[in-house]
């Protein structure tokens, strides 16, 4: 995507945060929100091609936003579907709905 050797961007990101920069990365981010827009048919390809821009732009604000908030999850909508049905045993958007609001309150 960026054209960049894998072991340079490996060279760089250690020298930037440090050798464990790969502990710094969390699977509940912004990222995986992103990418679920991405991969999913929700957004048009023009629409893709400008979220695809706007992360290219955003990257260091994305990542800075991810480092500091690694302690709050944050849920795809596959994710909290999953989560909905296997703790209240339904799929319907209204428990969606509760069950994700029990999540905001409990955090």
């Amino acid at each position: 995507m960026t054209n960049i050797p894998r072991s340079t961007l490996s060279y760089r990101f250690s020298k930037h945060y440090g050798k464990n920069y790969s502990s710094l990365k969390t699977k509940n981010g912004v990222r995986t929100i992103l990418k679920e827009y991405l991969e999913g048919n929700l957004l048009n390809l023009n629409h893709k091609k400008s979220l695809r821009e706007w992360i290219c732009h955003n990257d260091e604000l994305i990542l800075k936003h991810d480092l500091e908030n690694r302690d709050n999850i944050l849920f795809t909508n596959k994710q909290l579907d999953s989560l909905t049905y296997s703790e209240c045993s339904r799929s319907d958007k209204d428990w969606k709905y509760i069950f994700e609001n029990v999540l905001i309150q409990a955090a």
